[in-house]
């Protein structure tokens, strides 16, 4: 008599065989994809330097892997991924300028392990911040062997006018895209994000969606640095106890045929194949200056500025007349909007526009300097093949010694608030009632 077992029950098995180690794995970028107008993931797949595949033989977590230890001279990437060190038949994705790309990764239980779905005495899930941890995207056309983590890493701005200028901020993204899972039986998280996205039983990678700029040239390679900030918080305060960094540093090769257009942006096809829509609307979900926070304690964000080019910063102000917000906070500063999506693919999620001030102390704040952000965003519907760069002016206040102190956005996947609840969010640490 031949025993047979159910999918549900096989991947279960599988999942309680290997859930301390999935546990302790961490994640690296498995693959990188054109992506066209419409959304579509398309082309052939390219790959970071030094890729171990999954497959048998290859110490995949270990080898993949990079958590930096943050010190002076700690380089941006791992030594197995110094550059042109490609695997055999993992090597670079092709793409053009302004053409959109996808850096895929397995969330490897980052986002719906929860505690409800762990086996029998195993220990809890540390709390991580809001989103999962941020992922910060730059790219420059002079990378180095001896780049390092802290020379890059909150130095490099969208402008290109950080540190030593030779790359800048494409993109600040959550960890958590809010499509992506990994099924497990018994995971309340992983079963209500599949029926949200109507995926298969299995897994849907999590993405990180970019838009190459358009000075990335049409020859030679354009490097890309991932960055992920996924440190242990503390649950009562929302303190940092724990550092917990990781990159994965990829090439593509350029090339100067853009995908051709393909219409607008189709929700409608399968979440396997699909990019993220935000991720190609908004350059920077995530404020860029903040340091991480609890779910709990963020808040929407999103750049007054346009779409791909430098948010404003969580420290911009001036010494404009004192003015009262609709909350009755009376500060000092200058008025900016934040603005965010007037639509979201989360049911019960609905987005606000918020004009606050920022409060300054003109006897400890710089004069203000203008600065020009470039590089926005062009949609890809257009008829155009020729990359354009676009700037906006703004006053942007100059970065002090002081340690940030913004909150991030809030990952666009806050749960509804119930019915009569008070709606109000934190607007630069002050809550901002809305209703």
């Amino acid at each position: 008599m031949r025993a047979t077992i159910s999918t549900k029950a096989g991947i279960a098995a599988i999942w309680l065989l290997t859930c301390a180690t999935t546990i302790q794995a961490h994640t690296w970028i498995d693959e990188i994809r054109r992506i066209a107008s419409n959304g579509t993931l398309v082309g052939p797949s390219g790959y970071m330097r030094g890729y171990a595949p999954r497959l048998p033989g290859w110490n995949t977590n270990d080898d993949d892997t990079y958590e930096i230890q943050v010190e002076a001279g700690a380089p941006m990437c791992k030594s197995s991924q110094n550059i042109g060190n490609y695997t055999a038949g993992y090597g670079m994705l092709e793409a053009a300028p302004q053409d959109f790309i996808a850096l895929r990764y397995e969330e490897n239980g980052h986002v719906t392990l929860t505690d409800a779905a762990l086996p029998p005495n195993t220990p809890s899930q540390p709390v991580r911040p809001a989103g999962n941890g941020t992922v910060y995207v730059y790219g420059t056309k002079q990378p180095s062997d001896n780049d390092t983590y802290l020379g890059i890493h909150r130095v490099w701005n969208a402008a290109g006018t950080g540190g030593d200028k030779r790359g800048k901020l494409l993109a600040t993204r959550y960890f958590d895209d809010g499509q992506c899972y990994q099924y497990r039986v018994g995971s309340p998280d992983s079963l209500a994000r599949m029926t949200e996205v109507q995926g298969p039983e299995s897994e849907v990678p999590c993405q990180t969606d970019v838009q190459l700029p358009a000075d990335a040239g049409t020859s030679g390679t354009y490097t890309l640095y991932w960055v992920w900030e996924y440190p242990v918080m503390n649950n009562s305060t929302g303190a940092i106890e724990t550092v917990e960094d990781f990159t994965a540093c990829m090439d593509i090769k350029m090339i100067s045929e853009p995908l051709p257009p393909a219409g607008d942006f189709d929700s409608s096809q399968s979440v396997t194949s699909r990019a993220v829509e935000a991720h190609m609307k908004t350059a920077f979900m995530v404020d860029p200056t903040a340091t991480p926070v609890l779910q709990a304690q963020a808040t929407l964000f999103s750049s007054s500025a346009p779409s791909g080019t430098a948010p404003a910063s969580s420290a911009q102000g001036g010494s404009a007349a004192p003015t009262t917000s609709q909350s009755g906070v009376t500060s000092t500063g200058v008025s900016s909007a934040v603005t965010v999506p007037t639509s979201s693919s989360v049911p019960g999620v609905a987005f606000v526009t918020v004009t606050v001030t920022t409060t300054v102390n003109p006897s400890t704040q710089p004069a203000i300097a203008s600065s020009t952000l470039a590089q926005s965003y062009v949609p890809l519907s257009s008829s155009s093949s020729t990359p354009q760069n676009s700037t906006i002016t703004t006053s942007a206040q100059q970065k002090s010694n002081a340690a940030p102190t913004g909150r991030p956005a809030v990952t666009p996947f806050l749960s509804a608030r119930a019915a009569g609840e008070s709606s109000k969010v934190a607007i630069r640490g002050r809550w901002v009632n809305l209703d």
